[in-house]
């Protein structure tokens, strides 16, 4: 065992844990006290050297330690001797007494050649195993949903306190001491092997010994040391940009400056978070150089579809338009094009301006501010197929039966001309009866889409398509940059449309790229493993609907039906709570060069392409397409290991982009809400569902509380109560609400004749 845990140190050249060098010489638990002991004689021999935090490494040639066992003088000196009869007097020997073996840094003496003054590095001890205590090298994660900081071990996550974290932040490598419990492992940082980001934000607050000093903005409780310059002045709530080392020294780099709190908050998580606000100076270089319009060159090899009738349709905030639309109708037979912005033609593999997309993997949609993927000038201009001017797209026209089925389909290079910039909100009432005299003229256009897009759902439908119903936050801001009004944003027939229209886009595309087996950044979700079904069915359970003998629940058709089940009858506000509730059991999409398929969407086979300028895979996969297009099909093996890599980032950066828009959500909501806080509020039962009640405030927000269930049936729906609103969850954005007085519940009762 010796031998092998030494070569396996002499091969990897640097520390590792004692979990770490077991786990390379497949070693099992069991082992652990022969593998402290063999470590144990390898340091007493000066073979290796390890430290108090159970890390071990093999001694180096020429290594500036001196190795030795500890001798005392007849003056009472203590010392190691070296071949040559030199000799090491220590310095310092506190805890060391004579046989000791021991590891000092050394310097020369002025006084004796032959001699060194030393100081005591290591003392050669056996390790202290305790074996309910592991120590391990990880990565710091956290749980955005539980607001969980945690790392992985053995498949498992141990969670790491606010108070143990020692200066981590999320992504950072770091040596975690486990303590392994029944129920409640947990973890410690021990130290910071790596830092993700060296940058952070902090604000300076007064702590609980009312002093000021510096803490993290996402990381309240926690505080560094920053030296700052003496001529700096700062007050409470100030907020700076230091350099982190990772021994938790920080350095002051910049102080934030803001317009309003919104704006403080997203220039600050946005170094969390590694979104910058800014592009690189190279980057704008390269921007320069680009034409401020569509030359005869970029016509070359590309579909003239200027006269076709097409137009956009889009939220009325959205300034990216990356995708267009148009419809014909043949006998039997619809044709639909969808036009996607050619942002490849502009951003090439190699430049700046692809990598700093590829680094930020998305746009970042901020209450009423993007953090963009490109710069504005690519994304609000040369690339959004804005209404009247010629744009550069790639084209997927497809031919759809009635059915819903695609019989045949190109992807081509095309030039457009959008005729017209429509709004969801606007085709929505269109659709209501509301006609809009802009719209006339394309009334049959809008007529034949939205009955394309009934026949697409339907389809969709009967293959197994997974449908939730959830709702999203939409703030009104005013000129100062403060919020005037919040709504849940809603999705009509528009909506639907769109989606529809993209997503047949995007999977036609997918097929494609499957069958010709070129590298790919498909969108995979995979069905429920034992985890979450466990989960699902501990949630249906307490709403009294089993499932114990549902079968197959791998076949997307199954879960469909149970979920309509699940469904039927209820109200729209129950409907988005039992989404949300059914949500959390599933699985997250992610990104892979490796098709595995879509389980919620119910397709063997699913890629994004439709949102380039927003999206890195779709970019990703324009790239792969031109080559396609250009017939270099055989060079394309050459991407797969460069995609492979390019799909786990974008994954990552995905994640980081939504939970960044949750923060900034949250912290909006707080504000706005804060007036309400602790006060008496009059809220109006919508739903009950078991133990669960669901409540409207002032006709818009949404909310639940949970009621004991012998009190349960004294509540109806259309009741008003009395709530008292206490905080808003920051990870779900819920309105966390208490009922006043148990005792009076009930402010009016709905009457029923």
């Amino acid at each position: 065992m010796k031998k092998d845990l030494l070569d396996c140190l002499k091969r990897n050249l640097k520390e590792l844990s004692i979990h770490e060098l077991m786990k390379k010489c497949n070693l099992s638990y069991e082992s652990i006290e022969f593998v402290i002991d063999a470590l144990y004689q390898l340091e007493l021999e000066g073979k290796v050297i390890g430290n108090k935090n159970g890390f071990y490494m093999a001694i180096p040639q020429d290594y500036y330690l001196k190795f030795g066992e500890v001798k005392i003088s007849s003056k009472k000196n203590y010392y190691i001797s070296l071949n040559h009869g030199m000799i090491i007097l220590l310095s310092e020997y506190k805890n060391i007494k004579a046989g000791d073996m021991v590891y000092v840094d050394t310097i020369r003496s002025q006084v004796n050649k032959k001699q060194y003054i030393g100081k005591v590095i290591r003392k050669v001890e056996r390790w202290n195993y305790n074996p309910k205590q592991i120590l391990c090298g990880a990565t710091l994660q956290k749980d955005f949903d539980k607001n969980l900081y945690y790392i992985k071990f053995n498949n498992q996550r141990i969670p790491i306190f606010l108070n143990n974290l020692n200066g981590a932040f999320v992504g950072d490598d770091i040596t975690v001491q486990i303590t392994l419990n029944d129920n409640n492992s947990y973890g410690k940082v021990i130290n910071i092997v790596k830092r993700l980001h060296s940058e952070h934000v902090f604000e300076y607050k007064k702590t609980c010994s009312s002093i000021y000093s510096w803490s993290p903005v996402d990381q309240p409780g926690v505080y560094f040391d920053i030296v700052v310059r003496p001529t700096e002045a700062f007050q409470e709530g100030d907020t700076i940009v230091a350099k982190v080392g990772e021994n938790n020294t920080a350095k002051y780099v910049k102080r934030i400056v803001f317009q309003n709190d919104i704006d403080r908050m997203i220039q600050s998580l946005s170094y969390n978070y590694d979104f910058p606000l800014s592009f690189s100076n190279k980057a704008k270089k390269e921007l320069e150089r680009l034409p401020n319009s569509v030359t005869e060159r970029d016509l070359q090899d590309r579909v003239d579809l200027r006269d076709l009738d097409t137009v956009t349709i889009d939220s009325n905030r959205a300034k990216d338009l990356d995708d267009a639309v148009s419809i014909q109708r043949k006998g039997n037979h619809w044709i639909l094009y969808v036009h996607i912005a050619d942002v490849s033609h502009y951003v090439k593999m190699g430049t700046k301006l692809f990598e700093e997309a590829g680094h930020r993997g998305t746009s970042v949609y901020l209450v009423d501010y993007v953090i963009p993927m490109l710069p504005k000038r690519l994304s609000n201009d040369l690339c959004s197929l804005n209404p009247n001017e010629d744009k550069l797209t790639l084209t997927c026209e497809m031919v759809i039966n009635d059915g819903g089925g695609v019989n045949d389909y190109k992807i081509y290079r095309s030039i457009i001309r959008s005729n017209k910039r429509m709004t969801y909100n606007a085709v929505n009432q269109f659709y209501d009866g509301n006609l809009n005299e802009e719209y006339v003229p394309y009334a049959k256009m809008l007529y034949d889409m939205n009955l394309l897009s009934s026949i697409l759902q339907k389809h969709k439908l009967e293959r197994g398509y997974i449908g939730f119903e959830t709702s999203e936050l939409e703030f009104d801001m005013n000129s100062l940059g403060n919020v005037e009004d919040i709504n849940y944003r809603e999705k009509g027939q528009a909506q639907l449309m769109i989606e529809n229209f993209m997503l047949i886009a995007n999977e036609t595309i997918a097929s494609y790229a499957y069958y010709l087996q070129v590298p790919f950044a498909f969108r995979n979700h995979e069905s429920l493993g034992i985890e979450q079904l466990g989960k699902m069915k501990s949630n249906l359970k307490k709403l009294s609907h089993r499932i114990e003998k549902i079968r197959n629940l791998s076949n997307p058709k199954v879960m469909q039906k149970l979920l309509l089940s699940l469904f039927e009858g209820r109200s729209k506000e129950e409907i988005v709570y039992l989404s949300n509730m059914m949500l959390t059991c599933m699985n997250r999409a992610y990104y892979s060069h490796i098709n595995i398929g879509h389980y919620g969407l119910a397709l063997e086979q699913y890629a994004t392409f439709t949102s380039p300028i927003r999206r890195f895979p779709d970019l990703m996969n324009h790239i792969i397409l031109n080559e396609i297009i250009d017939g270099n099909i055989d060079q394309l093996e050459t991407y797969r290991a460069l995609y492979e890599e390019m799909c786990i980032h974008a994954t990552e950066r995905q994640i980081a982009a939504e939970q960044y828009e949750k923060e900034i959500d949250a912290y909006v909501l707080n504000h706005y809400l804060d007036t309400y806080n602790n006060a008496e509020l009059i809220g109006k039962i919508i739903f009950i569902i078991d133990n669960v009640v669901g409540i409207e405030l002032h006709g818009k927000f949404h909310s639940t509380v949970t009621v004991a269930k012998k009190h349960i049936d004294k509540y109806k729906i259309g009741d008003l109560i009395k709530i008292m609103i206490n905080q808003v969850d920051k990870d779900s954005n819920e309105i966390k609400i208490s009922i006043i007085d148990e005792d009076n519940k009930i402010y009016k009762k709905e009457r029923t004749l």
